[in-house]
């Protein structure tokens, strides 16, 4: 009687076993997806958006600090918007660095060179793994003497 009370609970714990082993996997065979993943995510794709050390208001500042006006720029009372889109990759990173608007006299390529001297960022983030993802419209207002 007892024997068969404990045949009976060592096949139960087998068909548990292998009812949750097909979940495990899963989760890590996403996890291993997404490390695997080149994808390229909008912030509003992701659970938690990649971010710059310090937040927005550190992005300004650390851009204004480290930027310099090109001769050409300060000679020409240069002034205006530049719009910029890049990518944030997995490991923090700064890439594809693009403008939809600029303003010129070298302060495009002055640009690149203050965001690829950034300290890296946070990455985006599924599923507790980091994602590539895409910044884009980010505005940067210039004016040469404010």
């Amino acid at each position: 009687m007892f024997e068969s009370f404990f045949k009976r609970q060592a096949i139960m714990l087998k068909i548990l076993l292998l009812a949750f082993m097909p979940l495990t996997s899963l989760k890590a065979q996403n996890a291993d997806s997404l490390m695997k993943d080149t994808t390229i995510y909008k912030q509003a794709q992701v659970d938690k958006p990649a971010e710059f050390p310090g937040g927005n208001h550190s992005i300004y500042q650390t851009f204004g600090y480290r930027f310099h006006f090109t001769a050409q720029s300060v000679d020409n009372h240069a002034k205006g918007k530049q719009i910029v889109t890049f990518i944030i990759e997995k490991d923090g990173s700064i890439s594809n660095i693009k403008f939809s608007a600029t303003i010129g006299y070298g302060l495009e390529e002055e640009s690149i060179r203050v965001f690829k001297a950034f300290p890296k960022w946070n990455p985006a983030l599924i599923n507790g793994a980091p994602v590539r993802s895409i910044i884009s419209g980010f505005p940067l207002s210039l004016s040469v003497g404010q």
